[in-house]
């Protein structure tokens, strides 16, 4: 767990065995087997030490009768045999005890090595244990030797130690329930859960009844009680939204945090709220805030949506004092504190298991060209310019549909949206309602999406070129890159910027009506444009793989830390991380404004002096 430095300037010369060969094949199996007996009782910690180092010791033994004519049979009592005073050994069997014997002989000088090693070691066995490979491969070809070592692997329950209790129990709390209908954030929680168990035991912790499972990893429903329990037995957790704010026992318990702060709902409620009364506005804004502030502050490994979320996110890390000497020296380019893990796909291609959208909605016919808006309908999202140029569409072509794949949330908790209302307002008004803009106001399940998905030609989103655009991560975006359907979206975020990029589709100004309408235009009569957005999107869409976007989370399984800063205020003996910024309206003692007034008149004289004095005066 330490950070290695490493000289480029330094060569060493190495030939395999360059040296051991010169001496016979028993001195060489004596070193290896006396260091292995000194590497494992060095180095594994106190609750492996006993089984790992007996069934060492035991395999050990096997390998000496293996490698000699020593039978049990003339040791038995109904032995009626001649009997020889001396047993003959190779020295190469008897090299293996020798080195039993060396390690019994020099155990006072282990015991001090051990006692340096455990005192100052920075990783658990369990961290370290994701670096085996090969653990369990047996090193002689001997059938009755290989049969006798399964025996005592699973009698001392070795296998246990490195294929179950030897992996990192991955705790995952997801801020909404998980059923068949999912949103981005259960998408989300539920596709990590999937790809992480392949290196951790994950349970994937729900805030509600368990209404689907998983052969891959456990889903279990917790309450603020039964989170206790579940945090205390976890060694590594996952939160993110606002499931850390309602559950302080994540504050009180040393274990490494992983936050995930692909959503800047900061960004998204200042649009959620904007025609609310101000006050409540400013008092959203300011619980919003400290709910960010708080994992912020809080937690040891951040992971977010995109580089320039990443870099929206390290500004305030840095406001927080998150960002310093201890996070620096860990690591220059502070990946460890926060990296990129999008949205992502998942590796097995979409699947077309029914027809649900072309002949099936009623007003969408086998034939139409369809553009799918595929998810739901949000005040941060404006669908109005798709609408608008859907009544233009319709004078030129009756056979291209919009298909609103979903309206109302699957999430209870989530409250209906004005946008919701302006959107069928304005295809009503503009009498293109259910003539080619159709509306599933339910929510699709999860694996049925990919029927409309595969059924439709065009994915489209429309959004404002405000703050939340730009830091946002469009989910519903990856689904068209996963079908791969080219795109048509506004401008604004870093999905329209790949678009672009990787000629996924066309991007246009979000009030470009006459943009909008060329766009779909093109899309539905330019078979060669088509194909090439479609040759693009093949190309581009392994990139996004889950197995492929979590790899910032797999690094961090492998070797999970507290924070350097956040243990150096744990290892200070304080209960919570001291907070940088003092709260909008804390007063300040007569101490403070002293030191403040004693500055000023030494950097600055009098007459800048006074103008501070003034401004602190007046609340400045």
């Amino acid at each position: 767990g330490y950070k290695v430095l490493w000289n480029p300037k330094s060569i060493v010369y190495h030939r395999h065995h360059g040296t051991s060969d010169r001496f016979g094949g028993e001195k060489r199996r004596f070193h290896m087997e006396q260091n292995a007996l000194y590497t494992i009782y060095k180095n594994y910690d106190d609750d492996n030490l006993g089984r790992i180092l007996a069934s060492s010791l035991l395999t050990q033994l096997n390998r000496v009768f293996v490698s000699s004519d020593l039978s049990p049979e003339s040791y038995r009592f109904n032995y009626k045999g001649e009997v020889q005073d001396y047993e003959r050994i190779p020295r190469e069997a008897a090299s293996s005890l020798m080195a039993a014997r060396e390690f019994i002989i020099n155990l006072d000088r282990l015991m001090v090595k051990r006692q340096q090693v455990q005192s100052r070691r920075r990783r658990s066995d369990k961290a370290i244990f994701n670096y085996f490979k090969g653990e369990f491969l047996a090193i002689s070809p001997n059938p009755e030797y290989q049969e006798a070592q399964v025996k005592i692997l699973k009698a001392l329950g070795i296998y246990d130690v490195f294929s179950k209790e030897g992996r990192q129990n991955f705790l995952i709390l997801a801020k909404e329930n998980i059923g068949r209908q999912l949103a981005g954030p259960g998408m989300r929680v539920w596709n990590l859960a999937s790809v992480l168990s392949e290196y951790a035991n994950v349970k994937l912790a729900v805030p509600g009844k368990v209404e689907v499972k998983s052969t891959e990893f456990e889903v279990v429903s917790y309450d603020k009680e039964s989170l206790r329990d579940l945090a205390y037995a976890a060694d590594i957790i996952y939160a993110g939204g606002t499931t850390f704010v309602f559950h302080p026992v994540l504050k009180e318990i040393n274990k490494p945090l992983i936050i995930d702060i692909y959503d800047p709902f900061n960004l998204s409620s200042l649009i959620e709220y904007r025609d609310h009364p101000m006050d409540e506005q400013l008092k959203t804004n300011t619980s919003v805030r400290d709910a960010i502030n708080q994992q912020l502050y809080y937690g040891d490994f951040f992971i977010c949506a995109s580089e320039k979320q990443r870099d929206y996110w390290l500004g305030m890390l840095s406001a927080l004092g998150r960002v310093n000497p201890y996070t620096f020296g860990e690591d220059p380019t502070l990946r460890k504190l926060i990296d990129v893990v999008p949205f992502g796909l998942p590796s097995k291609r979409p699947l077309h298991s029914r027809q649900a959208l072309k002949g099936v909605v009623p007003g969408i016919e086998a034939d139409d060209f369809v553009l799918l808006w595929g998810g739901g309908i949000y005040n941060w999202l404006d669908p109005r310019v798709l609408i608008r140029a859907m009544e233009k569409v319709w004078g030129l072509r009756q056979d291209i549909k919009l298909f609103f794949l979903g309206v109302k949330h699957p999430n209870p908790q989530v409250k209906e949206l004005a946008m919701v209302n302006e959107t069928v307002s304005l295809a009503r008004n503009l009498g293109i309602y259910e003539k080619n803009v159709f509306l599933n106001f339910g929510w699709v399940e999860y694996e049925d999406r990919q029927n409309y998905l595969l059924e439709s030609d065009v994915g489209v989103i429309s959004h404002p070129e405000h703050i939340e655009t730009r830091f946002a991560f469009r989910t519903r975006v990856l689904d068209y890159i996963w079908a791969h359907l080219p795109i048509i979206t506004t401008k604004g975020d870093s999905l329209s910027d790949l678009v672009v990029e990787e000629g996924l589709g066309l991007v246009v100004k979000e009030t470009d009506v006459e943009a909008m309408v060329e766009a779909i235009l093109r899309m539905a009569s330019d078979k060669e444009f088509y194909q090439s957005c479609v040759q693009n999107l093949e190309r581009v869409e392994p990139c996004f793989r889950w197995n492929e976007v979590s790899k910032p989370l797999i690094r961090f399984l492998q070797d999970p830390r507290i924070s350097a800063s956040k243990k150096k205020h744990l290892a200070s003996g304080q209960e919570e991380i001291p907070q940088p910024m003092a709260k909008v309206g804390q007063r300040k003692g007569f101490s403070y404004y002293g030191r403040r007034l004693f500055y000023h008149l030494r950097q600055s004289g009098w007459r800048k002096t006074w103008e501070y004095v003034g401004n602190v005066v007046r609340g400045k």
